[in-house]
Formats: structure tokens, C-alpha cells, sequence
């Protein structure tokens, strides 16, 4: 049995076309008769269903996991709310369990036993219904009640069950939930590495791997270069202040130092000039990559990878000249990978060649770890989950090619995806319904979406087809409207012009609706 879902992209139900809208108009005085008050019901109906129809589309909101019951005839419906294509609300309150075998499309295939012998796939259907109930005298006639003289005092919004039978089956399809993606664009940056997205001012910040490298601002909007950068040496990592106004960029070493630095460079001139006189030490970052994080109080955190070491720079270097050192916030131990930062900036989690994630509350310095990823891990990337419940951590792990999703507090692993190639990067839609993994072998990178909400719901996970993108990307970015995606490839160094910026439109991404089953 395969559940299928349905999205807002599916054409709505020909005979449920809704409106015009028709409602009471009250004054003293006026004659309320049986049509009026049907009239006013109907109104308040039509308008939740095109609200349902129009804003959200139509499948599962949550729950009717379908499962299997001990009886072979019997399959179960957990308890769960569905959406029809007339925007008809669907409420299983309680797990029902059915037999099947007496559904007339699977009496009418248990009759064609000895015919056929392939193998089929069975929908289990949910069907909205309403059922008259409480049947009254009219009033006009009390003393006696048949299918004249009585009517329902109530109908009862409930659903029936029925089992769909689908012959010859083909290649098993992605479900029609799953976000497909289609190239747009390449913004011509030769050997673009790292880029950073700043949506409200509409500016894409791209980083080459050249040594020297070089950063270019381009508009989002048209992907012309506004202006660009050239650094005093290779850079490393990138981010852009919450403001927009200032972008950080960590490089290796220029003499006389031995550490990585620290550019902090002004968004809102030409050239992208420096804000502070020199650039600023990273400590104990020799040969270690680095990764950078801005809190949501505008002050940028820095995790040495190598060493472990996490810093602190204080606001200062937004716009003095000499700014203050950083502050250690704490040391994680050696080999990490990657840094993320929880929604409200309260926690650093990170993690690397390691099965632990280690939570850092900064303002504390305590550090809390999250032993729940399978032995042998290896991280390759961790990001943050935000929406409107508690934080959830989507996990890349290149040990058996795996996406996992942890609950940090209580820690826990919800559950895994298997991926097509090794994960280097991750990226969610707003909401986090949909994770974007970046995979990368040697066949070349791909991107793969995996429904991050069924596996929250302990389903069975949901991965798409693997997206062909530009060889030797490392990053992935998503717009704050979840309708773009940026991967920056360095491709071949050893050609003038190749690499650049992939941009990719998520032509399904924005499932209002979030879909179990």
C-alpha cells in the first residue's frame, strides 16, 4: 500500500468551485425564515472551504498513518486531520480499523485471483461525508414521523474509507509533495566558493577561491555585479551582518601574521572598503579552517575548527578603527566541522568527526552533549531548524550518507533519511518542512530535498530525486521565501573562466500544507 499526497498545486475539484459570496443583510424588523438561516451557515461554510481550497491546497495536515493490524484482512487509519480538494475538513478522532477484504474494490480483485497474479498497489482513501442524524417530526405535523414528515435536527461531518486499487504499477514516483527544481541562472563568478545572502536588501555576496581571492556584491534581483573586492589573500569564510550593512570575510594569513584574520568590510560603499584599519587576528587559527556566526544580538561568533575554539567579537568591529580582540567563549576539542546557532542565539551547537553534538550555551559556558547519532559518525554539516516550535537539528553524516534530525532538549534522534551521495551541506525552506542536502562524489555534486516534517512524524522518509549541479560545490543557500537556491562552484582552478553561482527556482518548494502520509 503506497499513501500518496496532494499539494496547493493540484487543480481544485471542478464541482467545488466556490462563491459568489452571499450574506445576510440584517435590519429591524426583518422576516427570518429556514433559507435565511441556511443561507447564513452556508456563507461561514463556503468561506472556510475556499480558505482551505485557495490558501493552503489539499492532503494530510497531520497524522492517519496507515499501519498494519494483526489480522492480514485488517489494516488501521491512526487518529488525524485531512484537507479535500473542496476544502472539506476530514477528522478521524479515533485509530478505526478495517477489513478490506469487504470493500467492493478489493471483493472485485479477490474475484479475479485465479486471473491475475501480479502484484498491486492499494490507496487507502479518505472520502468527506455528511450524515443526517437525530431525525425530528416537522413541525407542521407531530403526529407521525416518515420520510415526509420528519427531518435530520443535525448533520454530522464524518468520512468513509475505501480502497483504491492501481494496476501495473510503474517505476514507484516521488510523491507529488516533493519540491522540484529548475535551473534559473549562473551568476558568473569564476571560482565562486562561499557566497552569503542577505534577502532584504536584495544582495548576494559571492567569495572566489582564488589566492589572492576576491568577494563581488551582486543584486539578487538581476544578478548584475554592483561592485567587488579584491583581498589580500585567500578567503575562507563568509557571513553578512543582520542589518545587511557590514560583511565579514575570514582569510588566510598576510604577513607578518601566522593566524587567520578577519575583514570586516562596508556593504553600503563602492569598493566594499574595510572598516577597521587592519585586519583582525583569529587566535589559535593557524592552518584551521574557520566558520562564522552572527548572533541575533549583531555580535559575530568564530569557530576554529582544528583547535575547537570558539570567540566572540564584540559590536566594536562594526565601526572603530581598532576594534577589540576576541573574547574565548570556550574550547570544544579538536576536529569540528561546523557551527550553527540556535533561534535565539542562546546556544552554539557543533559538531565533527565525532557521534556527538555539543550544545554551548554562551552567555554560561556550559557545554552539553548530545550523544544520540549513530557510532562513527562524521559530520559534515549541522543547521538549525527554525520555526515556530523548539529547535530541531538537521544533521549531515558522509558515514553511510545520511541526513538525521535531532531534538537538541530532550536529546533524541527523531530519525534518518538515507541519501544517493556524501552530504557537505545543508540548507531548509522557511518553516523547515523541506531540508536541501548538497551532496558530492565522484560523479559531481547534487542536490537532494528530503521531507523533514514526515520524519518528524516517525514516517517513512521522503528524499528526491538528486539534482545535477555545478562540480565542487560546497555550499547551499536558501532565500528567506524558500523560492531560490544559491550553490556556489569552484569547478576547474585550473580554467580562467569556469565556476560561478548556481540559482535555482523551487518550483514546489512553498507546501503551505505539511503532509504525513
Amino acid at each position: 500500500m503506497t499513501p500518496h499526497n496532494h499539494t496547493n498545486n493540484q487543480a481544485p475539484c471542478p464541482a467545488c468551485d466556490l462563491g459568489p459570496f452571499l450574506r445576510n443583510n440584517y435590519f429591524t424588523g426583518k422576516l427570518m425564515l429556514e433559507r435565511d438561516f441556511t443561507d447564513e451557515q452556508r456563507y461561514f461554510i463556503e468561506k472556510m472551504r475556499h480558505h482551505h481550497q485557495r490558501l493552503h491546497g489539499w492532503g494530510v495536515v497531520c497524522g492517519l498513518k496507515v499501519k498494519e493490524h494483526k489480522c492480514p484482512d485488517f489494516i488501521c487509519i491512526e487518529p488525524g486531520t485531512a484537507i479535500d480538494c473542496c476544502g472539506h475538513e476530514i477528522v478521524v478522532r479515533e485509530e478505526e480499523c478495517i477489513n478490506i477484504t469487504e470493500l467492493p474494490s478489493i471483493k472485485a480483485l479477490i474475484d479475479q485471483k485465479d486471473k491475475d497474479k501480479e502484484e498491486h498497489v492499494l490507496q487507502i482513501c479518505l472520502r468527506y461525508r455528511e450524515c443526517p442524524t437525530e431525525e425530528i417530526p416537522v413541525l407542521y405535523d407531530e403526529c407521525g414521523c416518515d420520510d415526509t414528515q420528519c427531518a435530520p435536527n443535525r448533520i454530522l461531518e464524518s468520512y468513509d474509507v475505501d480502497v483504491n486499487v492501481i494496476l501495473d504499477p510503474k517505476d514507484k514516483a516521488e510523491p507529488l509533495h516533493t519540491p522540484k527544481l529548475k535551473w534559473e541562472h549562473t551568476v558568473g563568478v569564476a571560482h565562486a566558493t562561499l557566497v552569503a545572502l542577505h534577502d532584504a536588501t536584495h544582495r548576494l555576496y559571492v567569495l572566489t577561491a582564488d589566492a589572492p581571492g576576491n568577494i563581488y556584491q551582486i543584486s539578487a534581483d538581476n544578478r548584475t555585479t554592483i561592485t567587488s573586492r579584491n583581498l589580500p589573500a585567500k578567503g575562507i569564510a563568509i557571513a553578512v551582518s543582520n542589518d545587511g550593512q557590514r560583511v565579514y570575510v575570514a582569510t588566510e594569513p598576510t604577513a607578518p601574521a601566522t593566524v587567520r584574520q578577519l575583514h570586516v568590510l562596508d556593504a553600503t560603499k563602492p569598493g566594499l572598503p574595510s572598516i577597521n584599519a587592519n585586519p583582525i587576528d583569529i587566535p589559535n587559527s593557524p592552518g584551521s579552517d574557520v566558520v562564522l556566526a552572527v548572533a541575533p544580538d549583531n555580535r559575530l561568533l568564530a569557530l576554529v575548527t582544528t583547535t575547537g575554539d570558539v570567540q566572540r567579537w564584540d559590536t566594536d568591529i562594526d565601526s572603530q578603527s581598532a576594534p577589540a580582540a576576541p573574547a574565548p567563549v570556550k574550547n570544544l576539542g579538536v576536529n569540528l566541522t561546523t557551527l550553527a546557532l540556535s533561534s535565539d542565539g542562546k546556544l552554539a551547537y557543533a559538531a565533527g568527526v565525532s557521534d556527538e553534538i555539543q550544545a554551548l550555551e554562551i552567555a554560561t559556558q556550559n557545554v552539553t552533549k548530545i550523544k544520540v547519532l549513530p557510532s562513527g559518525a562524521n559530520v559534515s554539516a549541522l543547521i538549525v531548524i527554525k520555526s515556530t516550535g523548539p529547535d530541531v537539528l538537521a544533521v549531515a553524516n558522509q558515514n553511510g550518507n545520511q541526513m538525521h534530525l535531532v531534538a537538541p532538549n530532550p536529546a533524541a534522534l527523531i530519525g534518518s533519511a538515507a541519501l544517493d551521495h556524501a552530504p557537505v551541506a545543508l540548507a531548509t525552506s522557511p518553516g523547515g518542512q523541506w531540508a536541501y542536502v548538497l551532496e558530492q562524489d565522484t560523479a559531481g555534486s547534487f542536490v537532494q530535498a528530503v521531507n523533514l516534517h514526515r520524519i518528524q512524524l516517525q514516517l517513512s522518509p521522503v528524499v528526491g530525486t538528486p539534482f545535477k549541479v555545478g562540480d565542487a560545490s560546497q555550499q547551499i543557500v536558501t532565500s528567506d521565501t524558500g523560492t531560490h537556491l544559491y550553490i556556489p562552484f569552484t569547478d576547474d582552478m585550473s580554467k580562467h573562466a569556469a565556476g560561478g553561482v548556481f540559482g535555482h527556482i523551487v518550483s514546489e518548494g512553498n507546501v503551505k500544507m505539511r503532509s504525513c502520509v
